[in-house]
C-alpha cells in the first residue's frame, strides 16, 4: 500500500521533515499503476536529485512490487497571507498597541512552525483566531483573512506557460465582472501590466487576460492568457511574454476559510505578508456610548 511506501523510506532514509505517499489511482489525474511519493526535506523545500535516485533505486529496489511504478514529486507549496485585524481593551494590559502586535506576530509564526509545512497541516482559521485571542488578555477579539499565491518567474525570449494548483478552490463573490485573480506588476514594453479574470458564459471557470490601466481605467491587452478553474483551484497561464524574469506573485482569495493540502500539497504563512492592525475597542472601554464609534471588519478585502 501507499503507507508501506512511507514507512520503508521513513525506516531508512532520515532526511524527512514530512512525507505523503498515495496511490495513483487518489492522483489527479488518476494514474493507475503507480505510487506518488512527496517528501518535504529537514533543511530545504524539496529532495535533490540525487536523493530522489537514492530512495527509488537503492531504498525501495527489491521490496517494490513490479508492476507498480513508484514516482517522487516536489512538495506544492500554497503560500498564505493574512490580513489580521484584533480589538483590544487597553485598560487591561500594559502593553502598548505596537507590542500587542508583537505578540501577535509570534503567536501566528509560532503557528505557522506547529501546525503548517506538513502535509497533514490544515488551516484551521478558528485555531488561529483562538490564540491571538489567547495571546494577551486585552485581546477581546480577532479577524482573520487568508489570502493564498504563489510566485512565478517568467522567461522573457519565448512565450511563457504555467499551471498552479493551490490548496483550495476559489471564492466568487458574484460580481462577475471582478477579479477572482490578481498578480503584482510586470513589464510589457515598458508598461506595468497584470493578470485578471473575465467570466466564460455558462462555466464556472474564468479567462485569464492581462491588461494594463490607463487613466485609471484597465484596458485589455491580451484577451487569452489562459484559464482559471474555480473549483479545482488550477490556474493556466500563457501566451505571454514580459520585459524581464522579474518574479510575478499571483494571489487568490480560497473558498473556505479553512484550507485542507491533499497529496503533493503544503501551506506555509509568509511571515512577510502578514499585515496587523490593532484597534481600541471603543464599547469595551466606554459602555454603550462607544457603540457610535465601533466599527467591524469586512470578511473580503
Amino acid at each position: 500500500t501507499s503507507d508501506d511506501y512511507a514507512a520503508i523510506i521513513k525506516k531508512e532514509f532520515s532526511n524527512i521533515d514530512s512525507i505523503s505517499t498515495w496511490g495513483g489511482e487518489d492522483n489527479d489525474p488518476p494514474d493507475f499503476g503507480s505510487v506518488y511519493v512527496a517528501i518535504k526535506p529537514l533543511l530545504a523545500d524539496s529532495l535533490t536529485e540525487a536523493e530522489k535516485t537514492e530512495i527509488i533505486g537503492t531504498i525501495l529496489k527489491g521490496k517494490n512490487v513490479v508492476s507498480i511504478t513508484p514516482e517522487i514529486v516536489d512538495p506544492n507549496f500554497t503560500r498564505l497571507e493574512l490580513d489580521v485585524f484584533f480589538k483590544y481593551n487597553p485598560n487591561l494590559t500594559d502593553r502598548s498597541s505596537v507590542e500587542l502586535q508583537s505578540v501577535v506576530r509570534d503567536t501566528i509564526s509560532d503557528y505557522n512552525f506547529n501546525n503548517l509545512n506538513k502535509f497533514d497541516g490544515v488551516f484551521r482559521h478558528s485555531q488561529l483566531t483562538r490564540a491571538i485571542d489567547n495571546s494577551d488578555p486585552a485581546i477581546l477579539n480577532t479577524i482573520v483573512r487568508p489570502r493564498m499565491f504563489q510566485n512565478i518567474t517568467p522567461s522573457n525570449n519565448s512565450d511563457n506557460n504555467f499551471t498552479l494548483t493551490f490548496a483550495a478552490p476559489f471564492h466568487q463573490t458574484g460580481a462577475s465582472t471582478k477579479f477572482i485573480l490578481t498578480s503584482t506588476a510586470f513589464l510589457i514594453n515598458n508598461v506595468d501590466h497584470f493578470f485578471g479574470d473575465i467570466p466564460i458564459t455558462g462555466s464556472t471557470n474564468r479567462r485569464v487576460i492581462v491588461y494594463k490601466v490607463v487613466d485609471n481605467e484597465n484596458v485589455t491587452v491580451i484577451n487569452d492568457a489562459g484559464l482559471l478553474e474555480t473549483e479545482k483551484g488550477k490556474i493556466t497561464l500563457n501566451n505571454f511574454r514580459p520585459d524581464a524574469t522579474t518574479a510575478i506573485k499571483i494571489t487568490v482569495v480560497p473558498d473556505s476559510l479553512d484550507i485542507a493540502p491533499k497529496r503533493d500539497q503544503l501551506l506555509s504563512i509568509e511571515n512577510g505578508s502578514v499585515s496587523i492592525t490593532p484597534e481600541i475597542d471603543s464599547i469595551a472601554v466606554s459602555g454603550s456610548s462607544g457603540a457610535v464609534s465601533y466599527t467591524t471588519t469586512s470578511r473580503i478585502k
